[in-house]
C-alpha cells in the first residue's frame, strides 16, 4: 500500500506539472498579442485537452469562470480532470482550481478527487506558484530574444481514506521547486499540432527540478529528495496563445506533452 500511495502521488505531481505547465513551458509571440488575462484561450466554457506521451496520462483543463481586473491581473475557476495507469490500473479524478495572475506572477490552487485500489478514496491538495504564467509566461516576446529565467514550488498533500471515510494515510510534499536558465526563443515556423499545422516558435531552455520534502511515509530511500536536471523544448502558438507542445529530455528519456483540442 505504501509503495502504491507514493507511486500515486510521484504521478499526480507529474500531472500537475503537466496541467499547469509549471516545469515545463514558456510562451513568446512573433507580432503584438494580447496580454495574459486577454488570452483568447481564458475565456468561460474553454476546454483545453491534452495528453502525456500519447494516451499514457491525459487530462482536461474546462475554465468556467474569469475575472478581469486588467490585462495581467485576474482570476480563474478551472475544473481539472485527468486520469493516469497507476498500479496496473486506469486511476481517474476531478476537481476544482483558482488560477490567479497578477503583477508578472501567477498561482494554481486547489484539490483533486479519485477513486483508489483497495476501495479507498484520494484527496490532494495542490498548491503551485511561479514567476511567470502558467501556459504562456509571457506577454511581448520576439524571435531571438532571451527570456529572464523562471522559478516556482509547489506543495502536495495526499489523504487516503477507505469509502467510509476512516483515515488511512496522509503524505505530504513540501516545497518542491523548479528553476530554468535563459530561455533562448528561436523564430516562427511551421509546427504540425494536433489542431492542424500552426506558426510556433520553439523556447528552449535548461530546467532544474526537486522533489521537496516528503513526510507521511516510513522512512526509506525513496522518501529522499531528489533533484535533476532537463533540456526542454516548448513550442509556442501565438494565434492560440499557448505552448501547444512540451518536450522534457532527460539523459535517454523524453517526455512529451501536448494539447490536443481547444474548444
Amino acid at each position: 500500500m505504501t509503495r502504491y500511495l507514493k507511486s500515486r502521488l510521484a504521478r499526480k505531481q507529474s500531472l500537475y506539472a503537466v496541467v499547469g505547465l509549471a516545469c515545463a513551458l514558456a510562451g513568446g509571440t512573433a507580432h503584438a498579442e494580447q496580454s495574459y488575462c486577454d488570452s483568447p484561450w481564458l475565456v468561460p466554457n474553454t476546454r483545453l485537452s491534452g495528453s502525456v506521451d500519447g494516451a499514457t496520462a491525459r487530462f482536461s483543463v474546462l475554465v468556467n469562470q474569469v475575472n478581469r481586473v486588467s490585462a495581467n491581473q485576474c482570476t480563474a475557476q478551472l475544473t481539472v480532470d485527468a486520469d493516469a495507469p497507476i498500479a496496473g490500473q486506469r486511476v481517474q479524478g476531478t476537481g476544482p482550481f483558482t488560477l490567479t495572475v497578477e503583477q508578472g506572477r501567477s498561482t494554481l490552487s486547489g484539490s483533486f478527487d479519485a477513486s483508489g485500489l483497495m476501495n479507498t478514496l484520494m484527496k490532494t491538495s495542490v498548491e503551485s506558484a511561479l514567476t511567470g504564467y502558467f501556459l504562456k509566461p509571457a506577454n511581448t516576446v520576439k524571435p531571438g530574444e532571451t527570456l529572464s529565467p523562471i522559478s516556482g514550488h509547489s506543495n502536495v498533500n495526499l489523504t487516503v481514506t477507505l469509502q467510509n471515510g476512516i483515515p488511512l494515510n496522509q503524505i505530504n510534499v513540501s516545497n518542491a521547486t523548479i528553476s530554468t536558465g535563459p530561455r533562448k526563443v528561436g523564430k516562427l515556423q511551421s509546427h504540425a499540432t494536433s489542431v492542424g499545422t500552426l506558426q510556433c516558435m520553439p523556447v528552449t531552455y535548461t530546467a532544474t527540478t526537486s522533489s521537496g520534502n516528503l513526510s507521511g511515509a516510513p522512512t526509506g530511500n525513496g522518501n529522499a529528495s531528489r533533484s535533476g536536471t532537463a533540456q526542454v523544448t516548448d513550442w509556442y502558438c501565438p494565434e492560440k496563445g499557448l505552448t501547444m507542445e512540451s518536450v522534457v529530455t532527460r539523459g535517454s528519456k523524453k517526455t512529451r506533452a501536448v494539447i490536443n483540442s481547444i474548444q
